[in-house]
């Protein structure tokens, strides 16, 4: 039997060019999932949270300013003139509808009258911004 026939058996045109690399892309694949078991994949069947996906895009496009925990005490808060909000404060919580901070992510600061060293994210969509909202709502501390 061919090449074809070794492996499948009855589908020799499996492995044509792109059968033999989709076939190895796969067991490469799959040799990683098994041996590196946190590739971070939800479970079959489950979507990741959005306060989940809202944290990664935190940790990658807010902390800076607004620091890894959200206390507002980023690498770059201390040149600011204004410090950046502390979202575990529950008192600032409370009072902050989701509506402005979905402005002030879209927008930036000057959308809501406040500093302008808050970028404008014009480039997020309406479901990142609401993931980032869970998040930053994730972070409330239960005081106040």
């Amino acid at each position: 039997m061919g090449l074809g026939y070794g492996v499948l058996g009855i589908m020799p045109n499996l492995l044509t060019n792109f059968g033999r690399r989709f076939w190895w892309g796969a067991v490469l694949f799959m040799t990683l999932v098994l041996i590196d078991g946190s590739m971070n994949l939800p479970a079959f069947g489950q979507a990741e949270s959005p306060a989940a996906s809202g944290g990664k895009l935190f940790q990658m496009r807010c902390f800076v300013c607004h620091g890894r925990d959200g206390k507002g005490h980023g690498p770059s808060s201390n040149d600011l003139a204004e410090k950046p909000q502390d979202f575990t404060d529950g008192s600032w919580q409370r009072a902050t509808p989701d509506d402005q901070l979905r402005k002030v992510i879209q927008g930036g600061g000057l959308a809501v009258g406040r500093s302008d060293a808050m970028p404008p994210n014009p480039d997020l969509t309406p479901d990142q911004i609401s993931a980032l909202i869970a998040y930053i709502r994730s972070l409330a501390k239960t005081g106040g």
